[in-house]
């Protein structure tokens, strides 16, 4: 006769139940495997992406556009200033279009009211270097 205190663990004991046991243990077992090689998975390609996907930094391409930057400067163009430091900063430095132009612009605003300012330049210019 079983004793309805020992009767939970005849059932755990019993050879039915002790292979759902192994089998919830080694499901456990392969499920922490599987997370484990998911993250693995992660981390190579996050490592692989920044790695990889920077741009190749071309001096002759940096030096060309600031060149064309500088003539536009001087021009007081600053929307071709701006187009220009918004293609440096994609195609250079790998920034997205958004960022690019979020920057190029706060960049190009403040480089136009330096040239045009008399002084005072840290109330003029800062603000907009600041925000960028």
């Amino acid at each position: 006769m079983i004793n309805h205190t020992t009767e939970p663990l005849a059932k755990l004991l019993s050879p039915m139940g002790l292979s759902r046991w192994n089998r919830r243990g080694s499901t456990k077992k392969r499920l922490l495997k599987i997370g484990i090689l998911i993250l693995i998975a992660i981390i190579t390609t996050a490592t692989l992406y920044i790695n990889f996907s920077r741009p190749a930094f071309d001096a002759n391409k940096v030096a060309e556009t600031e060149t064309d930057m500088w003539q536009a400067y001087y021009k007081g163009n600053r929307t071709q200033l701006g187009m220009l430091l918004v293609s440096l900063l994609r195609t250079q430095y790998g920034l997205s279009f958004t960022e690019a132009t979020k920057t190029g612009e706060a960049f190009a605003s403040s480089a136009m009211k330096f040239h045009a300012a008399k002084g005072d330049y840290d109330k003029i210019v800062l603000p907009e270097l600041t925000k960028a």
